[in-house]
């Protein structure tokens, strides 16, 4: 049997934090709980989650914290920095534009179903963005999330004052949507084919400091040992380890948190 889309634990990034900080700790395990993920993800991030785990987890935790668009809140501050060796390799790339197209190829380890693409025309460059769950009510907050993410990039070669030209936002205007052009300090296109941003094509040329260069070793090969190979693609591959409406999500709902996390941490640990 196939799994639903998945995507790396890592992609939790600092949300988990923002919402301890933000609404306390019985909040965010009650976000976790709602998720059916296990509460050691608050510090360790390994194995594989389901997107709609992922995407529960930010409508929960919005909830929690009685925060309107919490994607543009913690946007700011989510970064392929704590991917592990996944952003370790995008990082390390000579280039800013050899760093988009790393993050595009290496996709395939982040995620079953999500992917990124580089596309330019003349002066003109967009970096575009497909997650594989764009129907749930939660996606304006992924999406606000992941622009924060990919934008990590931009900032890491170009300083972090800089800003696009525009974000592209692939669904119609939230409330509260003046906050968008706050938070990214650029001009918001909404309905919009394709989630993304579009830049001065110039800008791909932005080379990485000799300093950044200097610890960049990361290899595809260390993202694949990382990573187990990529996302679990049915239910039987107990080679990796994967979590959020799965089976023990299913069956264990009605048990308390604690000995969900406990059941949680033996499947992690292939018990």
């Amino acid at each position: 049997m196939n799994l639903p889309p998945m995507i790396s634990a890592k992609a939790l990034g600092a949300m988990p934090q923002f919402v301890l900080e933000a609404a306390g700790e019985r909040r965010l395990l009650r976000a976790f709980e709602s998720a059916d993920l296990p509460v050691h993800f608050l510090e360790e991030r390994g194995g594989y989650i389901s997107e709609h785990a992922l995407a529960t987890f930010v409508h929960e935790a919005a909830r929690s914290a009685g925060q309107q668009n919490i994607g543009l809140l913690w946007s700011p501050y989510l970064t392929v920095a704590d991917y592990g060796a996944w952003g370790s390799y995008v990082l390390s790339a000579p280039t800013l534009g050899a760093a988009l197209k790393r993050a595009s190829a290496v996709m395939p380890f982040h995620s079953s179903t999500d992917r990124a693409w580089l596309e330019t025309s003349g002066n003109s460059a967009r970096y575009c963005y497909r997650f594989g769950l764009r129907w749930h009510f939660a996606y304006p907050d992924i999406g606000f999330s992941a622009v924060g993410v990919f934008l990590s990039i931009f900032r890491a070669y170009l300083g972090n004052d800089w800003k696009p030209s525009a974000v592209l936002l692939d669904f119609p205007k939230v409330p509260g949507f003046v906050e968008a052009e706050d938070t990214y300090a650029c001009p918001v296109i909404w309905n919009a084919t394709r989630l993304g941003v579009e830049f001065d094509a110039s800008t791909l040329r932005a080379e990485a400091t000799p300093k950044k260069l200097s610890g960049g070793s990361t290899t595809v090969g260390d993202i694949s040992r990382e990573r187990l190979g990529g996302p679990p693609k049915h239910f039987e591959d107990k080679s990796k380890r994967w979590f959020g409406n799965n089976f023990i999500g299913r069956k264990c709902r009605l048990m308390p948190p604690r000995v969900r996390s406990i059941l949680a941490f033996a499947h992690y640990n292939g018990s």
